[in-house]
């Protein structure tokens, strides 16, 4: 499970706070959060907080992560940060009677 909290300290509201997760044929998902923050958007009010939590099944050996765009509207500039899903995994995955391991450290750009 990765969590990842977007919280608000500034002296204005965060607007349509909406993240993008690229879809990976080696991973399975299941996206969670505060609602709207994968569809349409939402509203972060000042010393608030939003939430996304992702729970992450590993299908295969893999070596690139999948990327995340953070949107979000700020006193009327859009900001837009892409990024790399950090993750540590260690995977054992069985093929034709043996194993096969994998370790991967994926770096966030």
């Amino acid at each position: 499970t990765v969590s990842c909290f977007f919280g608000n300290l500034s002296e204005s509201p965060l607007k349509n706070l909406h993240c993008q997760i690229d879809h990976c044929d080696h991973l399975r998902m299941e996206i969670q959060g505060t609602p709207g923050i994968v569809e349409d958007g939402c509203d972060v009010k000042v010393k608030t907080q939003a939430k996304l939590r992702l729970n992450v099944q590993v299908l295969a050996p893999y070596d690139d992560a999948p990327a995340l765009r953070v949107i979000f509207e700020h006193d009327g500039n859009l900001y837009d940060y892409p990024h790399s899903c950090n993750l540590l995994h260690g995977t054992c995955f069985f093929r034709d009677g043996g194993i096969q391991e994998s370790m991967a450290i994926v770096s966030a750009k």
